[in-house]
């Protein structure tokens, strides 16, 4: 974050924010944003599981608070154009992580 603090920002960042807020910024882009993350993986596209088709595409993961929220958010969302995108609450961001790791094949 710079050093002058905008005058809408009347509480501290959280200590992950990465984000530099600036005083003309947009009310809707007043946001506390963590660094983000970049997985390289595939998804797919189709109806059924019988007709997926991979697609190469490389995942942005990141948190984020409103400035003035109470609810931290992780997002998943496609790096180009963000086609696809996944919001969920920190809380069940690491539910989904536990369940992940549990019911993935060995």
């Amino acid at each position: 974050m710079h050093d002058e603090r905008p005058t809408w920002l009347r509480e501290p960042c959280p200590h992950w924010c990465a984000a530099e807020h600036r005083q003309e910024d947009h009310p809707d882009d007043r946001v506390h944003r963590g660094a983000s993350a970049t997985l390289a993986g595939f998804i797919a596209h189709g109806a059924v599981p019988t007709e997926f088709e991979e697609e190469p595409a490389h995942l942005v993961v990141q948190v984020m608070r409103p400035v003035g929220g109470a609810t931290t958010w992780v997002e998943v969302s496609e790096a180009e154009g963000a086609r696809h995108r996944l919001t969920v609450t920190l809380a069940t961001a690491r539910d989904l992580g536990r369940l992940l790791t549990r019911i993935a094949p060995r």
